[in-house]
C-alpha cells in the first residue's frame, strides 16, 4: 500500500501543475486580447494592436511558468 501513495501524490501534483500552467496561459493571453480589444475599439489604435498585446500576454505566461518550475526544482 505504501508504494501506491507516491504515485497518487505524483499524479495529483502533475494535475496541479497542469492547472497552474493552463490558468497562467489562459489568463495572461485573455488579458492581452482584452487589453488589445479595448485599445482598438475605445482608444482608436489599429487592429493589429490585438496581436501585439496577445503575444505579450503569452510571453508573460511563459515567464510565469518558468518561474514556477524553477521554484519547484529548488
Amino acid at each position: 500500500m505504501r508504494e501506491e501513495e507516491p504515485q497518487e501524490t505524483s499524479m495529483y501534483r502533475q494535475l496541479g501543475i497542469f492547472f497552474v500552467v493552463m490558468s497562467a496561459f489562459l489568463g495572461s493571453s485573455g488579458a492581452g486580447v482584452g487589453l488589445g480589444w479595448l485599445l482598438w475599439k475605445k482608444a482608436g489604435f489599429p487592429w493589429w494592436v490585438i496581436l501585439i498585446t496577445s503575444a505579450l500576454g503569452l510571453y508573460s505566461a511563459s515567464l510565469q511558468v518558468i518561474r514556477y518550475q524553477k521554484k519547484l526544482q529548488k
